[in-house]
């Protein structure tokens, strides 16, 4: 989650994969020294996010140990594709709240592929738009998909309707299609299985 997202509190990480049976969540102490444990080993870095209200959350990225994993397996996140920190942290949330929303009424979050795997996806395809990420979610017997673009005022409103204009093309030529065509035939076979 942590290189899909850029960026992550140990909240997000709490409310992602410290969930016991019992529905309750572990103690953050708990989160806290598991991601403290990771951090020391190099898998995991720390960097105090301060948005002029004292000290702020821990905002967790990829340590060096991990990075080096990651380009062995030739899949090495970029540098700086995550641009800033709050920005991958407000994303990050967003996600974790779409997930906790749908599971408590009964859905789930099928499908969520993050900005740097979208710049892979897109790699050579001019025009393409490259969206915060690429949802696909599940809700009793509807599913739908969308496009995140997490504006934070800083784009002139100019430069965030060209890239709705670009979002609206890119939909209507059913660009989402191309863009992942297993994930559509998955949904269409199951369309046809329940009628």
């Amino acid at each position: 989650m942590v290189r899909t997202h850029g960026r992550l509190t140990s909240q997000h990480v709490r409310r992602l994969f410290f969930r016991r049976p019992d529905g309750q969540f572990a103690t953050i102490q708990a989160v806290n020294t598991r991601l403290r444990k990771l951090a020391a080993a190099g898998y995991l870095e720390s960097a105090v996010v301060d948005g002029g209200h004292g000290s702020g959350p821990h905002a967790y990225g990829l340590g060096p140990n991990a990075r080096l994993f990651f380009q062995r397996l030739s899949a090495a996140p970029r540098s700086g594709a995550f641009g800033p920190v709050w920005h991958a942290l407000e994303i990050a949330e967003f996600r974790v709240r779409l997930q906790e929303e749908l599971e408590g009424h009964g859905g789930r979050l099928l499908e969520w592929i993050g900005e740097p795997a979208i710049r892979a996806l897109v790699l050579g395809r001019r025009g393409w738009p490259v969206p915060d990420a690429f949802v696909h979610w599940q809700l009793r017997d509807r599913e739908g998909t969308f496009l995140l673009e997490w504006d934070r005022e800083t784009e002139s409103l100019a430069i965030v309707v060209q890239k709705l204009q670009r979002y609206a093309a890119f939909w209507r030529a059913h660009g989402h299609r191309q863009f992942l065509p297993g994930l559509f035939a998955a949904a269409t076979a199951r369309h046809h299985c329940r009628q």
